[in-house]
């Protein structure tokens, strides 16, 4: 998601610098949110150094947690499919941050 706002912050003109400024202030600052505009912003990977590979696997293990009790999520089927994406397009070793590069694509 953090991924996201970055990718459509960009596209509306908004200074990343000044997104990462505006929402580590509330509700929107996470684990995610600085090192995806590191990204964005630097071309590192500094903060966050777990790959879309593992970030994949997860998910999927997840969805199969999820099917074993019967349960549903309205946003896991999506993310695993932009995750899915993202491994495809920067990689399966490329960090979680990279993920942005996918959605500026599109």
């Amino acid at each position: 998601m953090a991924a996201e706002a970055a990718s459509m912050a960009n596209a509306l003109g908004v200074f990343q610098q000044k997104l990462l400024e505006i929402c580590s202030q509330g509700g929107a600052n996470s684990a995610m949110l600085a090192p995806v505009i590191e990204w964005v912003l630097e071309r590192e990977c500094t903060k966050l150094k777990f790959s879309l590979g593992n970030a994949e696997k997860d998910m999927r293990y997840l969805t199969e947690t999820l099917a074993t009790y019967q349960a549903r999520s309205a946003m896991l089927p999506p993310l695993c499919e932009f995750l899915s994406r993202a491994k495809k397009d920067q990689g399966e070793d490329s960090f979680v941050p990279t993920a942005y590069d996918t959605c500026v694509k599109k």
